[in-house]
């Protein structure tokens, strides 16, 4: 009996050690929870090492950057990024001029995402030394222009040499130029145009001219090129006609010709197409018309 008890609990200690060698395994891979916090799955814990072992920061030498115009706008000069034991690390960097303060003096705005996801940021002030802010300069007398050119009107009066912008530094940024331009009420051959540029420190010039549209054949305009419509929604496909004349300059709303329809109770996106013909029968370009049912 007493070999026999002896036996049994020499068992007992090697299924235990078993099981205790099992339990110590289940642990270290993370496929049950630790017993000190069971609340903290071995997951957690391995993303909360990561997030401590990604303390980025963003270093800003100089902290004030000073550009003069002489040479290429940079504003990454002195940029570097560093994590937790100050070493440079390769990532991207974005940044964002912001003009809070004033025509001269502007904030750069640096963001980086860390491996973890989190978003880090800092900020320094950008001075602009001998900086003129934009402008826009248009000559005395402006060229004519024709229906094929309106959608690029910068760039005919640009070369043309009747419009140039510049940016401040007296670099040439005439092709970033917009236009908006509404006809004459008396003379609808008469624009009246306002040209608009935003340089790259978000400085603003505008300049107002008269141009006069040179027509070979009937003229058609809409007031949009896409609208959105609620479903059941009234449409009334003449109402986004915004003049429609004759190349004398003679106003043809009746002689407005829309293909297609629009079905308001079927959601989808349908095309309308606008022309104008006069009484020779002189026929303009097409003008498309998106509508979206939603």
């Amino acid at each position: 009996m007493h070999f026999n008890f002896i036996h049994t609990k020499t068992i007992l200690k090697i299924i235990i050690s078993f099981l205790a060698i099992f339990y110590i395994i289940l642990l270290l891979t993370g496929t049950i929870p630790s017993l000190s916090n069971p609340a903290v799955s071995h997951d957690t814990q391995v993303s909360s090492i990561i997030s401590e072992s990604s303390d980025w920061k963003i270093v800003l030498d100089p902290e004030e950057l000073i550009y003069d115009g002489s040479e290429r706008f940079d504003p990454m000069v002195g940029v570097t990024v560093t994590d937790q034991e100050n070493i440079p690390v390769e990532t991207e960097i974005f940044s964002t001029i912001q003009s809070i303060r004033g025509k001269n003096q502007k904030e750069i705005l640096y963001t980086v995402t860390t491996p973890t996801g989190e978003s880090i940021s800092s900020s320094r002030t950008l001075k602009l030394k001998d900086y003129k802010g934009p402008s826009i300069q248009l000559s005395e007398s402006l060229p004519s222009i024709s229906e094929d050119n309106l959608n690029n009107m910068a760039a005919y009066l640009s070369k043309a040499d009747a419009l140039k912008a510049l940016d401040g530094y007296d670099n040439d940024i005439s092709s970033s130029v917009t236009c908006e331009w509404t006809h004459d009420t008396h003379n609808p051959l008469t624009l009246h145009v306002t040209f608009q540029i935003e340089n790259r420190f978000l400085d603003t010039a505008v300049a107002k001219a008269n141009l006069s549209l040179q027509l070979k054949k009937p003229y058609i305009a809409l007031s949009a090129t896409t609208i959105k419509l609620a479903r059941n929604a009234p449409f009334d496909p003449y109402s986004y006609v915004q003049i429609a004349m004759d190349q004398d300059g003679n106003l043809l709303p009746e002689a407005v010709t829309v293909t297609d329809n629009v079905d308001t109770s079927a959601p989808g996106t349908y095309t309308l197409s606008y022309t104008v013909s006069d009484s020779s029968g002189k026929t303009s370009s097409e003008k498309f018309l998106n509508v979206v049912v939603e």
